[in-house]
């Protein structure tokens, strides 16, 4: 039969079988067959039920010889048995023939040790109704009586569980219910009064007999009786009046409760008397169970309220301030904590107090109850201060009812309502007490109760809402912490989709703070979440350039993570923790007959792990042998590992031979471990190349990695924007322009070249100006992004501008006799930096534009010139023209036709060299989202043009060029379009999804379909606060169904996820358009500043649900928790050649040439403190991520340039200094710059009429 024991030590269960007692429990008693003696009569009939001692009818002459019988039997005969051995082991009793003085064998005197009954000794006589004076105990019997008391053996049968009828049967003979049946009720019986007693280790040790026989386990009463219950009840409420005294004339009366003894003449006196005492020990726990019948009673029959039983029991207790020198010990605490349960269960049932009276006097009791109970606890610790006692359990418990008792008043409607009216100082001395009081049992406590009662002391009734956040937290209790693969998961995911987000120190603190010290969890589902990460690309079919971000990072950046981590393991442990991961990854998730695509996923992903285990025995974390006996396959060949590179050699050999750069680009597409070596010694290239203004060495790489743009989301993944673009950009703000140099075309070549990288990169990414570096705004590189497509009015411009603009002018269209232009010469170049000329590129274009409009120039004199722009040393200055182009009104303005034709020019030119053809096609990339949209949105109003879809379809293969994080028209219009709330309703299953993944991530090896740019999305067009509330309701019905912790860490992940710093001042960015777009709401406030925002109003969380509350708060220390950065981590990350630090005088440059923000090596989202609190970058091409929804309808689409998002300020296209309006444009010869000059007007002009 199975049972649960409970040892020393601690509980346990234990299932085990008493196997010969199942014959005792199978037989009946009446079956089975003792010896007789002779003349017995065995059809006698056999006592059924027989009394109890505490029944009246109980007869000790009667009961005697049946238990002499029961004796007899255990020692002749079931001691001797095997399985009352076996049972007697099993609860650890010895039986009297093993005892190890004065041994029993059996009731014969005459039987010596070493003799059984039955071995020559006398032979066993049984008689089971013994005669008087016929037993061995006989005063006849010539044998000295062998007893042996059986009471132990019961005892420990009923504590065991094992008093069942067939076991006594076996030990006690058929006799056992006239002479065992009644001792054992009074055992079973005190066995109830001792476990009410003290607890269970006191009760196993009233139990235990010496140190050899203690009890092995206890076991509730078995086969319990409500007969059995009410017996004991009313024993023990007996005993209990006896240890008061509380008997003959003082019991109190069996109807009424009434005191016999004398009548008292304060109600709170006769409830103290008549209610009565606990034991009159102070440590006695022992409570009579009618009291609360007592005291039911008496509030039912008599004018005695809550309100006396209260005050009457603080005056009995030891904790009253004036005490009667009474003739009786004071009450236990287990008494006091008992008559408080009572009066709480009375106030939540609603039944107490009926009346305003009785409310008023009870809140006034209980502040003089709170305050002497502190008065008293605080003399004890002033006492015990150097002794630092814990508090007795006791005293805890009864306190912590009597602060629930507190609440439940101060809850409680009629006291609300008479509190009302009140004087404040009377209610400030009540909040008083209970707000003491709770700074008392709050440390004690393990719940929440302190917290509680101080709040309810300064919310109404007695006081105004004024709590801090962290008061109100504390009354929060939080849900257990999660770590799973899904928390990493939304984190890379947020780390990758965009521009790479993975700077060490970031991740360092994100792990460190998520996994703490538990390194294998951390190295585990940091390899498995990169996997799902690049399963997930996969399945979403995203661009190879994304996928070779993805790859890449697993088999360069995460080697080069866990090589770091390790310096805080243990030899071969990181060995072990990659082997643990590699089995958690799942090369073949997707269904290998599902299609083509799914197939080549999957080899995709064998071959990143490949790759994955080669960087790591490369960076020597682990065997070979090892690594591959976990995947199933053999080692690679010898020839194909490669050799760990060093990024200080590597730049040195990039310095002596630029050339070398282009090895090291094809390079860094390779799955090989060294790309962080790589990307480190580029960047140190690029600073060294500053430093020493090796222009044309500088105009070499950039030009390599234009044309290589994508290979930037794999350096960046090792380095900073500002990095590689910082000492770009004080290159451009200090170009030096010597107008005495014999050649001007190189420079502005080189020129051309860095600033292509920059402004390809910033595009690319749509960086910040904090993420570029710290500028002034009068530097070229900011008043160039902030006015690249805005033109000058003419009188805006000042003398040097003047000329230089007429230079350019003449260098463009002026032609000779011939018609031939005279081109680009030194002398124009010459009186004009090339920080001018690209200043002055969107005022070229409008002039340009405007004049041949007005007929003052010829159309193809205007392409030929435009012929001009495509060399490779004038070649970005098509990005600030066709920026303006794109903002350009096609119907404002009636040169929708010289537009078209400039166009055509530029993006389809009839020749171009090798070298400007890389350059043209980045530039095309930069323009081709804006100038789609502007073309299609033409194509709109005059549907029967022709010559408008080439254009798109040229331009429509550069679209796919950034890594924005933010999505497209196809997902935004899917996700506006989602049932029951559209955007809404997207974003509350992505939060569901990543829960209910996390809870069958191990079964479910297909990641959850998931992409960042929902979040980014959902922010930027909802809001913070909006997506905020979205994830608490998420939040809350998660908890709700059980998945809490999952959905915290989910949510946690989101709020926490890296994210760029915010574009600032680029309302002229590069190709935004859409100006008829819905600005998003709410652009300045980050998730992270909605929940701190949320949190700090503690009268909005006061005024919410206390599960909202609860929700939020726990969001709130969660996301606290981990953006928390420590104050030293304990994972050592520099004591290891990682060869990403720069070495030598060479490499360095000077901090004054070098100032940066000073984030640039931490996360981009920590910095940006040093910018505003916008949370996402003003899009280059915001309008079409923002709002598509009325793209394909001509009448929102107004190109109001009042309302642009390119400048502050309202378009001008003034060229005479007042505005122009459409058809009557005039130009005087002092402001027309193409005056004087003579140029090619043929019959090839534009008929505008």
């Amino acid at each position: 039969m199975p049972m649960h024991l409970m040892t020393d030590d601690d509980s346990m269960s234990y299932n085990g079988n008493y196997v010969n007692s199942s014959r005792y429990e199978q037989r009946e008693p009446s079956q089975q067959q003792q010896p007789q003696q002779p003349g017995t009569q065995q059809n006698r009939q056999q006592p059924q039920d027989p009394p109890l001692t505490t029944s009246p009818n109980f007869d000790i002459l009667d009961w005697h010889p049946a238990y002499e019988s029961c004796q007899r039997y255990f020692l002749d005969h079931a001691q001797h048995e095997a399985g009352t051995q076996a049972l007697c082991a099993l609860i650890n009793i010895r039986l009297p023939f093993q005892w190890h003085q004065n041994p029993v064998i059996s009731s014969n005197p005459s039987q010596v040790p070493g003799t059984s009954p039955g071995s020559g000794g006398p032979s066993f006589n049984f008689n089971q109704w013994s005669r008087p004076n016929s037993s061995a105990n006989g005063r006849n019997s010539q044998q000295t009586p062998a007893f042996v008391s059986l009471v132990p053996y019961i005892r420990r049968l009923v504590i065991t569980g094992f008093d069942k009828p067939g076991i006594l049967h076996g030990f006690f003979g058929d006799a056992y219910q006239a002479g065992i049946t009644p001792m054992q009720d009074c055992e079973r019986r005190n066995y109830l009064f001792a476990a009410k007693h003290g607890g269970w280790r006191t009760c196993k040790k009233q139990y235990d007999m010496n140190p050899e026989e203690t009890v092995p386990f206890l076991k509730p009463l078995q086969s319990i009786r409500d007969e059995e219950l009410d017996a004991a009840e009313k024993n023990w409420s007996s005993w209990l009046a006896m240890e008061d005294w509380m008997i003959g004339p003082r019991a109190p009366h069996e109807e009424t409760g009434q005191d016999q003894s004398s009548e008292r003449s304060r109600p709170w006196e006769r409830a103290g008397g008549m209610a009565g005492y606990d034991s009159g020990l102070p440590d006695a726990s022992g409570i009579d169970p009618l009291i609360h019948e007592y005291l039911e009673q008496i509030l039912r029959v008599t004018t005695i309220d809550i309100c006396d039983i209260l005050v009457a029991l603080l005056a009995h207790s030891r904790y009253a301030l004036k005490r009667k020198a009474l003739n009786r010990t004071l009450m236990s605490n287990a008494f006091f904590e008992h008559v408080l349960s009572l009066l709480v269960r009375l106030v939540a049932a609603g039944e107490r107090p009926k009346s305003t009276r009785e409310a008023r006097n009870v809140v006034r009791a209980l502040g003089e109850c709170l305050t002497a109970c502190r008065a008293h606890e605080m003399v004890l610790l002033m006492q015990q201060v150097e002794v630092m006692q814990s508090p007795d359990p006791q005293v805890v418990t009864s306190f912590e009812t009597l602060a629930t008792l507190a609440i439940a008043l101060l809850n409680h409607a009629t006291v609300k309502t008479d509190i009302g009216v009140w004087p404040q100082t009377l209610k400030g001395k009540v909040a008083s007490a209970c707000s003491d009081f709770a700074e008392l049992i709050s440390p004690w406590s393990h719940s929440q109760i302190g917290a509680r009662l101080h709040m309810m002391a300064k919310t109404p009734p007695l006081g105004k809402p004024d709590f801090s956040t962290a008061e109100i937290a504390s009354a929060v209790n939080d849900l257990p912490v999660t770590n799973s693969r899904v928390g990493l998961y939304a984190y890379l995911n947020a780390a990758l989709c965009a521009r790479p987000l993975t700077d060490d120190m970031s991740l360092f603190n994100y792990l460190h703070a998520k996994y703490q010290n538990d390194t294998q969890a951390l190295v585990s589902d940091l390899i498995v979440a990169s996997f799902d990460v690049l399963a997930n690309a996969l399945q979403q079919r995203q661009s190879p350039n994304h996928i070779l971000c993805y790859r890449s990072f697993i088999a360069n950046k995460l080697p080069l993570l866990i090589t770091t981590l390790s310096g805080s393991f243990a030899p071969m442990t990181s060995q072990v923790y990659i082997q643990m991961a590699l089995r958690r990854v799942d090369v073949h998730p997707f269904p290998p007959l599902s299609s083509e695509n799914d197939t080549t996923n999957n080899e995709i992903l064998k071959k990143s792990r490949q790759e994955f285990v080669q960087a790591c025995i490369m960076f020597q974390l682990g065997n070979e042998q090892a690594f591959h006996s976990v995947m199933g396959e053999s080692p690679a060949p010898v020839a194909s590992r490669v050799v760990r590179y060093n990024r200080q050699s590597l730049a040195q050999q990039c310095i002596a031979n630029i050339h070398r750069v282009e090895e090291l680009a094809r390079e860094l597409e390779g799955m090989n471990g060294n790309a962080g070596a790589i990307s480190g010694a580029l960047v140190d290239t690029i600073r060294h190349l500053y430093t020493a203004k090796e222009t044309m060495s500088l105009r070499t790489l950039c030009n390599i990695l234009s044309r290589r743009l994508p290979l930037m989301d794999i350096i960046f993944q090792y380095s900073q924007p500002a990095d590689v673009l910082l000492p770009l950009c004080n290159l451009l703000n200090e170009w030096t322009h010597d107008e005495d140099q014999s050649e001007f075309q190189p420079p502005y070549e080189e020129f051309a070249s860095v600033l292509l990288l920059v402004l390809a990169v910033i595009h690319r990414y749509q960086l910040a100006e904090a993420e570029i570096g710290a500028f002034s705004s009068d530097t070229f590189i900011v008043r160039f992004l902030n006015n690249m497509s805005t033109s000058i009015p003419i009188r805006a411009l000042d003398d040097d501008q003047q000329k230089q603009l007429t230079k350019w002018v003449q260098g463009l269209y002026a032609t000779d006799e011939q018609g031939e232009t005279n081109g680009i010469s030194d002398e124009t170049m010459s009186h004009c930096p090339p920080q001018s000329f690209y200043l002055l590129v969107p005022t070229l274009f409008e002039q340009s534009v405007q004049a041949c409009k007005l007929m003052v120039l010829a159309i193809n004199t205007l392409k030929g010139g435009l012929e001009f722009l495509l060399e490779p040393f004038l070649l970005p200055s098509l990005i600030g023209g066709l920026s303006w182009v794109t903002k350009h009104s096609w119907e404002d303005h009636g040169d929708t036709e010289i537009l078209l034709q400039m166009l055509r020019k530029l993006i389809q030119p009839d020749s171009i060299s090798g070298d400007a053809q890389a350059m043209h096609q980045t530039i095309l990339a930069m323009v081709a989202r804006p100038l789609v949209m502007s073309l299609q949105e033409l194509q709109r109003r005059q549907p029967k043009r022709k010559d408008v879809a080439p254009l798109v379809e040229v331009l429509s293969s550069h679209l796919d060029s950034q890594r924005s994080g933010k999505c497209g028209s196809a997902d935004f219009t899917a996700w506006s379009a989602a049932p029951e709330g559209g955007l809404r309703a997207t974003f509350s299953s992505v939060v569901r999804g990543l829960v209910q993944w996390s809870s069958q991530g191990s079964i479910n090896s297909i990641p959850y379909s998931y992409t960042h740019r929902t979040i980014t999305t959902a922010l930027e067009m909802l809001g913070a606060d909006e997506i905020l509330a979205i994830i608490l309701d998420e939040l809350r019905s998660q908890t709700r169904s059980g998945s809490g912790s999952a959905a915290l860490e989910v949510a946690t992940a989101i709020i926490c996820a890296p994210s760029p710093l915010p574009a600032l001042s680029q309302t002229n960015a590069l190709m935004q358009f859409e100006q008829s777009a819905p600005l998003s709401v709410n652009q300045r406030r980050t998730l992270r500043q909605a929940l701190r925002a949320r949190l700090e109003e503690p009268k909005e969380l006061l005024g919410m649900e206390a599960e909202r509350v609860e929700t939020l708060v726990r969001l709130g220390r969660r996301v606290e928790t981990q953006l928390a950065v420590p104050a030293q981590l304990t994972m050592p990350m520099t004591n290891l050649d990682l060869d990403m630090n720069m070495a030598g005088a060479d490499m360095q440059i000077t901090s004054a040439e070098m100032q940066m923000t000073g984030d640039t090596t931490t996360d981009p989202a920590a910095a940006a403190a040093v910018v505003a609190d916008q949370d996402f970058t003003a899009a280059m091409d915001q309008s079409l991520q923002m709002d598509t929804t009325n793209i394909n309808n001509p009448n929102p689409m107004s190109l109001d340039m009042s309302n642009n998002l390119f400048t502050s300020q309202d378009m001008d296209f003034d060229l005479t200094g007042t505005s122009q309006q459409h058809g009557a444009g005039q130009m005087s010869n002092e402001d027309d710059i193409f005056a004087g000059l003579e140029m090619d007007l043929g019959g090839d002009d534009f008929d505008f009429s």
